[in-house]
């Protein structure tokens, strides 16, 4: 079964990323002080730099997914059989190396301690359905460049959560079939605050941890979502003061606050706010939400479109199904997979690296100035549209 897969699957190897460092992942666990809720992250931490990749146990260039993880989802999300859940648990996909050994090459004492040298921080959250491994690209490639990024697994039921023991720690939620189409808003907004409310507790859990608190530091975090991500990303940058620049990957803004999506509400922010969609599949009602909170925010906003690109073009999702099969799903249009994840780590990793200033009065502006004038000059930005008006692009 393992050959059979390899070969029909053949496109497994992973990006290399690009930044200085080497990279490690650990799953980190805590519980929120405030509310007593279990969470969990996966964190991607930069390496001390006398460690060799050759040095590492077990090094290799394929995904990390956790198989177990990936069956769940896939099973409640599609109904899939308990026999193909039991498949993919089997799928013979190399997992990371255990955190324990790398305790001998000193990842965690290498981490920078000094007041004025601390690592930024970045926070990732995943689409509906998602998990942090299908986003492994993009993580590294910031940890790579210097940046603690802490992949959240939500809490909101928009996903299977798998404690440490490979216990359901939290069950998906799909929406209720007795809920009118009307209500649907009701039960997605009450999602989108569950992931605000996470991501509070790794703000908080950041800014009090003895293990953290002093080797990173949480004045001025960047937050990276994908699709429901998104609306989580914005959603949170603009509650919450810390959150100066967010990131939204094509993302999925039906729950957005009401609040943010009328006119006539006071509108009132610091962070910049960086939409980049995608070409075939975003809608025009929610192009529209976009457009609205670009143009109420003055300046402190861009959005632009990833030419050929689709909403998987944003995970690793297609590469795990090969070229032909990803494309015969609709996951791959004219943007091929490998180019598609290649042009947004390039993008994430410039933009946030030269982007990851102090939050001062101006910042917001400047950081949206700065991701045009990135777009202009590399060659990520070539494949960028920035419209002047949002027409609509997709099915």
């Amino acid at each position: 079964v393992s050959i059979l897969w390899l070969v029909v699957f053949p496109s497994m190897e992973n990006r290399r990323f690009s930044g200085p460092y080497e990279v490690a992942r650990d799953e980190e666990a805590w519980q929120c002080a405030e509310t007593g809720k279990l969470h969990f992250a996966t964190v991607f931490v930069p390496l001390h730099p006398t460690v060799a990749r050759r040095e590492l146990p077990g090094w290799h260039s394929y995904f990390h997914w956790l198989p177990q993880q990936t069956a769940l989802n896939f099973w409640k999300v599609v109904g899939q059989s308990r026999v193909v859940a039991a498949l993919l648990r089997h799928i013979p996909i190399t997992e990371s190396w255990s955190m324990n050994e790398l305790h001998r090459y000193n990842w965690y004492d290498g981490i920078k301690v000094s007041e004025d040298d601390r690592f930024d921080v970045v926070i990732f959250s995943h689409g509906f359905t998602g998990i942090p491994e299908i986003y492994s690209c993009f993580c590294e490639e910031l940890a790579s460049r210097g940046f603690v990024v802490f992949s959240l697994r939500h809490t909101d039921g928009s996903a299977t959560v798998i404690g440490p023991e490979g216990e359901i720690v939290h069950e998906f939620r799909p929406l209720p079939k007795s809920l009118f189409d009307n209500q649907e808003y009701e039960f997605r907004s009450e999602q989108l605050v569950t992931r605000c409310e996470d991501v509070k507790a790794a703000l908080d859990m950041l800014h009090t941890s003895s293990k953290w608190k002093d080797r990173v530091q949480v004045e001025s975090v960047t937050l990276v979502g994908h699709s429901f991500g998104g609306a989580t990303a914005v959603t949170s940058a603009l509650r919450y003061e810390n959150i100066t620049l967010a990131i939204s990957l094509d993302g999925w803004l039906f729950p957005l606050p009401l609040s943010y999506q009328d006119p006539a509400e006071p509108f009132e922010h610091r962070s910049a706010l960086i939409f980049i969609n995608s070409e075939h599949w975003q809608w025009q009602k929610n192009l529209d939400r976009i457009d609205l909170l670009v143009q109420r925010s003055r300046g402190h906003s861009v959005q632009c479109m990833l030419r050929g690109s689709t909403h998987h073009t944003f995970d690793e999702v297609p590469l795990f199904f090969g070229p032909w099969l990803a494309r015969a799903l609709g996951l791959v249009r004219e943007l091929p997979a490998a180019s598609g994840l290649d042009t947004v780590c390039r993008m994430l990793g410039e933009f946030v690296t030269r982007a990851q200033v102090s939050g001062d009065a101006t910042a917001a502006e400047n950081k949206a100035v700065l991701f045009r004038e990135l777009a202009r000059d590399s060659t990520w930005g070539r494949k960028l549209q920035f419209p002047s008006s949002n027409t609509k692009k997709t099915t």
